[in-house]
């Protein structure tokens, strides 16, 4: 409204990790406002995702299938937890003791992994943020008014999730989850929306929201496959895997981000600044 000028500029939204639930809500609310009217028109055009978390089961069922054709199990643990656990390894019968054995000894193979990238060292922030030291060091960071850029900086390990401990923190505060109206919110599946676009990607080395379970969710919903499993390029090199979908007038784009993480920009900013151009263009990746 204070802009009007851009209003008819095409409008794309897009997240990683968990706005994989949130962004598909809030375009799903344009599409409805679009229709029934009474306010400005946006120009919606589509989504982008990333690593994007979507439905538990889909998300937590694919680590140890991932786990394991990422050689970080063997092939007789993965065939027992399989075959014992039937496949669900995140609603698990209490009773079924041999499941539960065999999802230990897949813990135990895994506890020293880094999920966010299975490549990198693993550290123990977290168990910093949990530690008194940290905890005084942010104690302050409860006074709304205290300048979170004027603390000390804070240097732990070196390791990759440093960088998020302040965030941790101060999205946390109670009144920035009041400013942001954050509550508990509903899974849904996607948006199957006439005249949509959606780009959906996963760093192939994230055991956070592996692309196994991502793939698992987009095959659920019975689209035609209109461009099948490929290799796509920058600077002549493979930077991932694509697959296009289709129902009707709604696409959907699938792409792996070679040796990505969780999130892919963060370890490969070229290739995804690439993929996301010529997406934006209508090209093909």
């Amino acid at each position: 409204m204070d802009h009007p000028k851009f209003l008819n500029n095409p409008l794309y939204l897009g997240s990683d990790s968990y706005g994989g639930i949130v962004v598909p809500m809030i375009v799903q609310e344009i599409y409805n406002g679009n229709e029934v009217g009474g306010g400005p028109h946006i120009n919606i055009k589509g989504y982008v995702l990333g690593n994007p978390s979507t439905d538990a089961s889909f998300d937590c069922n694919s680590k140890i299938p991932f786990a394991h054709r990422m050689g970080l199990l063997s092939d007789a643990i993965y065939k027992s937890t399989k075959e014992n656990c039937h496949g669900e390894y995140l609603n698990v019968d209490p009773n079924n003791s041999v499941c539960t054995h065999y999802l230990h000894v897949v813990d135990k193979c895994l506890e020293r992994i880094r999920k966010a990238h299975i490549l990198e060292p693993f550290c123990d922030t977290l168990n910093a943020l949990r530690s008194d030291l940290f905890r005084r060091r942010l104690r302050f960071l409860d006074n709304t008014s205290m300048d979170i850029w004027s603390l000390p900086q804070l240097h732990i390990q070196g390791c990759r999730e440093d960088n998020y401990l302040y965030s941790y923190t101060w999205a946390n505060r109670k009144d920035v989850r009041e400013a942001l109206d954050i509550r508990e919110l509903p899974i849904i599946d996607t948006l199957l929306i006439e005249n949509c676009r959606a780009l959906v990607y996963s760093g192939d080395h994230d055991m956070v929201v592996p692309y196994l379970g991502t793939l698992n969710w987009i095959e659920s919903l019975n689209l035609l496959v209109v461009d099948d499993w490929r290799p796509w390029f920058v600077d002549e090199q493979v930077a991932g895997y694509t697959m296009k979908y289709s129902n009707h007038d709604y696409n959907l784009t699938f792409a792996t981000i070679k040796g990505g993480g969780h999130t892919a920009p963060e370890y490969k900013p070229k290739e995804c600044l690439s993929m996301l151009t010529r997406w934006l263009a209508n090209e093909d990746l």
